[in-house]
């Protein structure tokens, strides 16, 4: 991985999204969901390397955190190529942005090449 950990404990890793349709089935609050990735971006990126999958709700979220810190050397964020026209300029921002390879132009094996599966 690019970069190091700043200190001793190494990296975190953030698996995360936002439900898009069906919230009453999730049972999901958005709101407190962007809150939670906020405070745990700021509080990650102080001293810590984050580590990301790129979801396009979660980038900006990570980045505005990590860019009002100055900390945008802390993230890692991995994004398949598949998705290279689509995700948000938030996470073209991040200097440690990891392309992984399309695979077979499908999206599910593209996110499973992420995953490392």
């Amino acid at each position: 991985m690019a970069g190091s950990a700043v200190n001793n404990f190494g990296p975190i890793f953030l698996s995360a999204s936002v439900p898009e349709r069906r919230l009453d089935h999730y049972r999901a609050e958005p709101t407190a969901i962007a809150d939670a990735i906020r405070a745990l971006a700021v509080e990650t990126v102080r001293e810590r390397t984050l580590v990301f999958g790129g979801h396009p709700a979660i980038s900006p979220l990570v980045e505005y955190a990590a860019r009002s810190l100055r900390k945008l050397d802390n993230v890692v964020i991995y994004q398949s190529r598949y998705f290279e026209s689509k995700i948000p300029a938030a996470a073209k921002a991040f200097p440690q942005l990891q392309w992984t390879p399309i695979v077979n132009d499908d999206p599910r094996r593209a996110l499973n090449a992420c995953a490392g599966r």
